[in-house]
């Protein structure tokens, strides 16, 4: 995650970094220990779905009546 507007060469080095420190053993144990596995995707990938996961929790927030008090 980055600022809108960052340069693709700046979320291109982050990418890079996330995906090493993912591959980490270390970090793979940690994060099973939570409950949770390391699931390296694109930068586009990620985009993608974070906004198909807006689509559908929208979905369910104005199904359900739910409104900001």
């Amino acid at each position: 995650m980055a600022p809108a507007g960052t340069p693709k060469a700046v979320i291109e080095k982050l990418h890079q970094a996330v995906t090493r420190a993912m591959a980490m053993p270390a970090l793979q144990a940690d994060l099973l220990k939570r409950g949770a596995r390391a699931a390296p995707t694109s930068p586009a990938e990620l985009s993608d779905f974070i906004k198909s996961q807006f689509v559908s929790w929208g979905d369910a927030v104005r199904a359900s009546g739910a409104k900001i008090e």
